[in-house]
């Protein structure tokens, strides 16, 4: 599942408008590992919706430099994960 609450996202990867150059190279590379999958699936959710890219989003604004987090969730967004993962199972 693709989930994007940008409906411009949303709708360049449907393939029902071409992507603003902004964003053209993201786009192009989603697509182009869409392969990789099974099956895929693209919808669109409000902000409200998205709690985590809306809470990573606000932190981002404070950072100076740059973040990096590997393998482990991000403290700033692990209750929201761990809320989906709860409500998929």
């Amino acid at each position: 599942m693709f989930e994007s609450d940008s409906m411009v996202v949303y709708s360049a990867l449907q393939g029902l408008i071409e992507p603003p150059s902004s964003i053209e190279h993201v786009v192009i590379g989603t697509l182009r590992q869409l392969h990789f999958f099974l099956q895929i699936a693209f919808s669109h959710t409000h902000r409200e919706g998205n709690t985590i890219a809306n809470r990573q989003a606000k932190y981002a604004h404070f950072i100076k430099d740059f973040v990096t987090w590997m393998e482990d969730t991000p403290p700033i967004i692990a209750i929201e994960v761990s809320s989906d993962v709860n409500q998929i199972s």
